[in-house]
């Protein structure tokens, strides 16, 4: 937790996002994670925008919300992205602020950053955009 804490600190970047593999947030089987808490709310502190997890065998993306699971315009968006390799996993328990949520298609998360925004998409092993983000402007 303090190399994290000290990385932040270092960071002088307009943009931050941090991945890691069990997510806070998960209507997948596996579910909630509360073990993710201390790093989101270290996170949510350096004012990091954007949360990529795996652990669960879907894809689903979250509204800003803070490490208590509040929804708020200065949270962190979460994107669980395990749609890669393993079995999928179906939607077992919708999430609060869980906006897009797909079970099936293997796919991609297609990230694209610049100083001040971030979004990104979601592309199938077809080609096709499965979803995409809105573009968020950076803490």
């Amino acid at each position: 937790m303090q190399w994290l804490k000290d990385d932040l600190a270092r960071n002088a970047k307009g943009c931050v996002a941090a991945y890691f593999h069990h997510p806070l947030y998960s209507s997948g089987g596996h579910g909630n994670d509360p073990v993710s808490k201390p790093v989101w709310k270290i996170l949510h502190a350096a004012k990091a925008d954007l949360v990529l997890n795996g652990h669960d065998h879907h894809y689903e993306r979250f509204a800003p919300q803070d490490p208590d699971g509040r929804a708020t315009a200065d949270g962190i968006v979460e994107i669980v992205g395990g749609m890669g390799g393993a079995e999928p996993y179906p939607i077992e328990d919708v999430q609060p602020n869980s906006q897009k949520r797909i079970s099936g298609p293997y796919g991609v998360l297609k990230l694209d950053f610049t100083d001040t925004t971030y979004t990104w998409q979601y592309v199938g092993t077809d080609g096709q955009v499965k979803d995409a983000g809105p573009t968020y402007r950076c803490h």
